[in-house]
């Protein structure tokens, strides 16, 4: 099988993978890293080297290393999916937020 997977119910401690992470999926035949927000957004990453997913497993926050090493990075991915907020006009605003910080996004 050369799909890893983690979710909300994986962690040893219950608390979940991150406050802002539901699920990620990794697979290594494609490189591809696919998280699951817990809006209900999903964003796949391509170039995922194996390294990076030993220092994922290694991380103490997933939600830390996702922000340091792919968004702050402005690694490119693409929205499969995207996600519902409470406030339309947050989720709105963290996406332009985003793109004004320089995030490739790919349609």
């Amino acid at each position: 099988n050369n799909v890893k997977s983690w979710d909300s119910d994986s962690t040893k401690d219950g608390t979940g993978l991150s406050s802002w992470i539901q699920s990620i999926d990794y697979d290594s035949y494609l490189s591809e890293l696919k998280i699951t927000f817990k809006d209900g957004a999903t964003c796949l990453y391509k170039d995922i080297s194996p390294n990076m997913v030993e220092d994922f497993n290694r991380a103490s926050s997933k939600g830390r290393w996702v922000r340091d090493n792919l968004v702050a990075k402005n690694h490119e991915y693409k929205v499969i999916k995207v996600g519902h907020s409470n406030n339309d006009s947050d989720f709105n605003s963290k996406n332009k937020s985003a793109q004004s910080n320089g995030m490739k996004v790919v349609k």
